[in-house]
């Protein structure tokens, strides 16, 4: 039975797919966690503000109050996070795609594998991000809607 040695390129090869299936349905699991997230933060959003009355003022600002806290508590995280971000971009860029094609012919699988890693890394991240700017913006919307409140008030004294 030549070539079917035990441990053998054969092996080698099956063992590194298998790697690799693991690998990506955990990053499709994560990812889809973290959509199904965002999906559910900004569908009770949209509720938020559908249910939204002039003569709720008071649920108005207290919302706005909760939104502001949530956003106040991860501020250092999101200073974080989008640091992450922004090195991963500049990591992105000074590799190049002719690097990157050299390590995929050379099968430098650390340097491959490193930036598989920062690559789902950023990925996750930039959810994170955009969770945090959902934040802001329904903040904005619920100041907007206090402002109009306000405004509306002026005329009725």
């Amino acid at each position: 039975m030549e070539g079917k040695k035990e441990g053998g390129p054969m092996a080698t090869e099956k063992t590194a797919t298998a790697t690799e299936a693991k690998g990506t349905e955990k990053l499709k699991e994560k990812l889809k966690g973290r959509l199904d997230e965002a999906r559910q933060r900004l569908e009770q959003a949209k509720t938020d503000i559908e249910n939204l009355h002039a003569e709720d003022e008071a649920a108005v600002r207290a919302k706005a109050a909760e939104i502001r806290e949530r956003i106040d508590s991860q501020k250092a995280r999101a200073q974080s996070v989008k640091g992450q971000v922004s090195g991963w971009l500049r990591e992105k860029q000074e590799q190049g795609e002719s690097a990157i094609s050299s390590w995929r012919q050379k099968r430098e699988i650390k340097r491959l594998e490193h930036r598989a890693d920062k690559a789902e890394e950023y990925a996750v991240n930039a959810f994170v991000v955009a969770m945090m700017d959902a934040d802001e913006a329904e903040m904005a919307v619920l100041e907007a809607f206090a402002a109009r409140l306000d405004a509306d008030a002026a005329y009725v004294q």
